[in-house]
C-alpha cells in the first residue's frame, strides 16, 4: 500500500507539473496574440494618416488575414489510471473423451435373493429384467462385479456346476440329491464334490509318479532336477496362495477327510427333558437308607414316588 500510494504522489506530482506548463505555454500564446493585435491597429492608424492614393493601393491589394485567436481552455486535473495485474489462471489440462468403444457400462446394482438354483444359472446366462439385472452376470466387468461379489460368485459356481452335469436337471438333481432343493446345502454340496475331485486328480498324479519310478529305475539328474523345480513351483503358488488369502482375509480350504463321503448332512435337533435336582437327588437318598423312617426320609419317598416312571416304583 505504501509502495502505491508513492506511486500515486509521483504520478499527481507529474501531472501538476504538466498543468503548469500548459498555462504557462497559453499566457504566453495570448501576450503574443495581443502584441499582434495591437501591431495590426498602429499599423492601420499608420496607413489612414497617409493619402487616398496609399490607401486605394490597398484597397486594390487583398487585405491580409486576421490571425485566428484560439481559445484558452481550462486545464482539469486528471486522476492517472493505475494499470492493476489480473490474475492469469492456471492452465488446465484437457480432458480426454474416451472413445465410445472402450466407455464401460454402470455399476450394476445388487443381485437379487432366488430360492432355486434354476434362478442363479437365469442370472448368469440371461439376466433378470423383472429384479433389475438387465445385463447377465457372465457379461459383467471388474467394476460391476464389486457391488455383490459373494452372490456373483455363488451364481458363477452353480453355472459352471450345470455345465459340467451336460446342461440336464436330472443329472443335477441324481448327483446331488436332497442338497439341490436348497441353494446354501447345494453349494456346499458342489465345493466339497470339487475338493474331492481335485484330491483324486492328485492322488493320480502321485501314483503315476511313483508307477513311473518303478519301472525306469535309472532315472538322469536332469529329470530328478525338473521335478524338484516343479516341487518348487509347487510351493511357491501355495505360498503366493496363502499370502492372498491372508491379504483378503479368506479362510484357508479344508481337504476332505479320508471318512468323509459327502457333504454335511441335515442337522436335527433333538430335545432332552429337563431333569430337576430334586428327581435327581431323592431316589439315591431313597435307596441309600431303605430300612428306616423318618419324616424328611418319608418325605424324600413320597417326592420320589410322584416323579418316577411306574417300573421304578
Amino acid at each position: 500500500e505504501q509502495e502505491l500510494n508513492h506511486k500515486q504522489e509521483v504520478a499527481n506530482k507529474a501531472l501538476i507539473d504538466s498543468n503548469n506548463a500548459v498555462m504557462a505555454s497559453n499566457k504566453v500564446l495570448q501576450e503574443s496574440f495581443l502584441a499582434a493585435i495591437q501591431g495590426l491597429g498602429v499599423a492601420q492608424r499608420h496607413q489612414g494618416l497617409q493619402g487616398q492614393q496609399v490607401h486605394q493601393q490597398h484597397e486594390l491589394a487583398p487585405a491580409p488575414a486576421a490571425i485566428p485567436v484560439l481559445p484558452v481552455l481550462p486545464v482539469l486535473p486528471v486522476l492517472p489510471i493505475i494499470p492493476v495485474p489480473l490474475p492469469v489462471p492456471a492452465p488446465t489440462p484437457a480432458r480426454e473423451q474416451p472413445q465410445q468403444g472402450d466407455v464401460e457400462p454402470p455399476p450394476a446394482p445388487r443381485i437379487p435373493t432366488i430360492k432355486l438354483w434354476k434362478d442363479a444359472v437365469k442370472q448368469w446366462e440371461v439376466g433378470d429384467p423383472a429384479k433389475g439385472l438387465t445385463i447377465p452376470l457372465r457379461d459383467w466387468t471388474g467394476a460391476m462385479r464389486k457391488t455383490d461379489p459373494t452372490k456373483y460368485s455363488q451364481r458363477k459356481l452353480i453355472a459352471k456346476e450345470f455345465d459340467r452335469v451336460g446342461r440336464n436337471e436330472g443329472n443335477m438333481n441324481d448327483i446331488h440329491g436332497e442338497h439341490a432343493k436348497s441353494v446354501r446345502y447345494l453349494i456346499e454340496s458342489i465345493r466339497w464334490g470339487n475338493s474331492r475331485r481335485k484330491a483324486e486328480a492328485a492322488n493320480k498324479r502321485v501314483a503315476a509318479k511313483a508307477v513311473a519310478l518303478d519301472e525306469d529305475e535309472d532315472v538322469d539328474d536332469v529329470e530328478v532336477d525338473e521335478e524338484d523345480d516343479s516341487d518348487e513351483v509347487e510351493e511357491e503358488e501355495s505360498e503366493e496362495e496363502c499370502l492372498i488369502r491372508h491379504r483378503h482375509k479368506l479362510p484357508a480350504p479344508v481337504p476332505p477327510s479320508a471318512n468323509q463321503t459327502g457333504p454335511k448332512p441335515f442337522k436335527a435337533r433333538v430335545v432332552v427333558p429337563r431333569v430337576t435336582r430334586s428327581q435327581s437327588i431323592a431316589p439315591a437318598l431313597v435307596q441309600a437308607a431303605p430300612g428306616h423312617s423318618t419324616p424328611f426320609k418319608r418325605r424324600l419317598r413320597s417326592m420320589s414316588v410322584c416323579h418316577t416312571p411306574a417300573k421304578r416304583r
